[in-house]
């Protein structure tokens, strides 16, 4: 108990700090404009994420890779939904270490398809949307696919495009968004990677009952 106590403090601190983060990965383009709401939620967001984590599992590197995956997460939504984009000085590193992590766990293999599977999903969607799914999107997909390796990652990419999907076409059918409008993905993205995360398995199995 005393780990899981630890871990929300340390994600509530990081929460403070997510948005300063999101401002430096962004660049030139970043600017810093949190409103104390903003920031209560991120720490909040950091704080039940970091303690999720360590009550999940008790393994030293699936904390850090958990704990890292939704560190990149928080970082990504707060990108894109401030600038509509997600850098490549954020999705870049974070695929190579969560790569690195898998070889380290030995899981690369596990790691390497997770990276691939995730990322080309994304880049199929993005060529037959034309323009609908961005670069950052898929970068984000393939490095969190790293993250959480073969098949859960893409169990969560699943309930991600599928809540994204649904999303899309309510803005469409109520006439708030036309024809080649970029939702911004990270959202449904951190939803469906942070669900693989938690409850993986269970996803893989009620997909699965579908075919059975």
């Amino acid at each position: 108990m005393s780990e899981v106590l630890w871990s929300f403090i340390l994600g509530w601190i990081l929460g403070w700090w997510l948005d300063k983060i999101a401002v430096f990965v962004l660049g030139s383009r970043g600017k810093h404009s949190s409103s104390l709401l903003c920031s209560w939620l991120s720490m909040l967001y950091m704080a039940v994420s970091f303690a999720g984590v360590s009550w999940m599992t008790s393994d030293i590197w699936d904390q850090i890779t958990g704990s890292l995956l939704f560190l990149v997460l928080g970082v990504a939504l707060w990108t894109d939904l401030s600038t509509r984009l997600i850098p490549d000085r954020l999705t870049l590193p974070a695929g190579g270490i969560f790569l690195l992590l898998g070889l380290v766990k030995g899981d690369g293999w596990i790691s390497l398809i997770g990276f691939f599977v995730c990322g080309g999903l994304l880049l199929l969607i993005a060529l037959l949307s034309q323009g609908g799914m961005g670069g950052g999107d898929m970068k984000l997909a393939a490095a969190a696919g790293a993250a959480l390796g073969w098949p859960t990652a893409i169990a969560g990419l699943i309930g991600g495009i599928f809540l994204g999907g649904v999303a899309g076409g309510i803005l469409l059918l109520t006439g708030k968004a036309g024809r080649g409008f970029a939702l911004p993905f990270a959202p449904f993205l951190l939803i469906g990677f942070g669900g693989g995360f938690f409850v993986g398995d269970w996803l893989i199995q009620w997909y699965l009952s579908f075919f059975a």
